[in-house]
């Protein structure tokens, strides 16, 4: 297990999904029927702009997990040999 912290983005990303459908629906209820509560318009407008922020960054989130488990597959670095004198002889520097 790499020590990057997969479990914590989890949270996050359900939690983002979760907010951002709760400001959804929120949105989607409260639109006003009338022109009296315009003002409950003004707020379901502005929940509807946190919905779609919150569910680009779940996105964000979620391209960001896909990242680190392409990084997990890729080979392990190997370490590289020192120069010394033969190597640079061969290849034309010394």
């Amino acid at each position: 297990m790499s020590a990057y912290n997969t479990f914590g983005d989890i949270v996050r990303i359900n939690v983002n999904l979760l907010v951002a459908t709760i400001c959804g629906a929120s949105a989607f209820f409260i639109w006003p029927t009338t022109i009296e509560f315009w003002g409950l318009g003004f707020l379901s407008i502005l929940l509807v702009i946190s919905s779609f922020k919150l569910l680009i960054r779940a996105i964000a989130l979620m391209r960001k997990l896909k990242l680190f488990a392409e990084y997990s597959k890729r080979a392990q670095p190997k370490s590289a040999t020192l120069a010394n004198a033969e190597a640079l002889r061969k290849a034309g520097m010394k």
